[in-house]
């Protein structure tokens, strides 16, 4: 009979363990990435002088949020020229730029038959001398970044780093040298290039990202998404289509045609955009609507709590 007794004991307690281990093993919660294992991406949109926005959400996250170094960090045209300053985290420039100094005939006028944008006044006086760029601390950042820009002979898109392989500030040139408006080809380690939005969308910017290895995204849109609706920008890339060579109108194209690129899974993604609609064009200059534009992008990611939790 004791026999019996710790026999059924025995048992009970084998089933016990084992029912003690179901419960364990189906109530136990899937561990996060550890940040060592994240990679955190900022990509930006272009949009000629609308970037005075991605400008604002810029300098407040290294100001406010305290974020200064993704890991990588890619962008096209002005938004990826806003990227060098945030990259050296010379917010205050940042700052000044596209508040001040960016609001003058100097730099933009519709009475210069050539060029109506000016970048080399951008490039040459607003980068190198009225807001000196301190280009050594961007090759030594810890985040890799990306500008693009277009060659003019293939259409093939062409990312400019931090790692020494091309001049900062010619890469600078390069990524906002839009067709027409400004209209000269920058001639980077024997290719000629121009605007980096002529071939990379934001869409293929973040794919670019994804390629580097990021497990994060933080995307900034310099335009609401509204569907169906034509925007200024849209405008004047057909307009560059319609008169370009065959190169730059097939990468216009294709830009076109890598819209439905699926995110993986394992990549999370944060999409930030003006969450008021905005009165600045992509060739407004004027002071009022720069400073407005640049402050509601500030003022967008000083007071994003979910912005602040993705970035954790």
């Amino acid at each position: 009979m004791e026999k019996i007794y710790l026999f059924t004991s025995l048992i009970f307690c084998i089933l016990l363990l084992v029912l003690l281990s179901i419960i364990s093993t189906s109530t136990r919660v899937k561990p996060k990435v550890s940040k060592e294992k994240q990679k955190i991406a900022i990509v930006v949109s272009g949009g000629g002088m609308k970037c005075a926005y991605s400008a604002g959400v810029l300098m407040a996250l290294g100001e406010q949020l305290k974020f200064a170094e993704p890991d990588i960090a890619v962008g096209s045209s002005g938004g990826g020229a806003s990227l060098l300053y945030y990259i050296s985290s010379q917010y205050k420039f940042g700052t000044k730029i596209w508040t001040e100094l960016l609001s003058t005939d100097k730099f933009i006028s519709f009475t210069r038959i050539y060029p109506i944008f000016d970048m080399d006044y951008l490039v040459d006086t607003v980068f190198k001398q009225q807001a000196p760029l301190d280009t050594d601390k961007i090759l030594k950042s810890k985040t890799k970044l990306f500008l693009s820009a277009t060659n003019y002979d293939t259409g093939q898109v062409q990312y400019f780093s931090n790692d020494g392989s091309a001049d900062i500030f010619e890469a600078a040139r390069a990524t906002v040298a839009l067709p027409i408006v400004y209209n000269k080809k920058i001639k980077i380690n024997g290719n000629e290039y121009v605007d980096g939005d002529v071939g990379s969308s934001v869409d293929i910017n973040i794919q670019k990202a994804i390629k580097e290895g990021a497990t994060k995204i933080l995307v900034i849109e310099n335009e609401r998404t509204l569907p169906n609706e034509p925007t200024d920008t849209s405008l004047y890339w057909k307009i560059v289509s319609f008169i370009a060579t065959d190169p730059i109108r097939n990468a216009i194209k294709n830009n076109e045609a890598k819209k439905d690129y699926v995110i993986p899974e394992n990549v999370e993604m944060f999409y930030i955009e003006p969450s008021t609609a905005t009165t600045i064009s992509a060739v407004d200059h004027s002071l009022n609507d720069l400073q407005k534009t640049f402050k509601l992008g500030y003022d967008d990611a000083t007071n994003n709590s979910k912005l602040k939790e993705f970035l954790k």
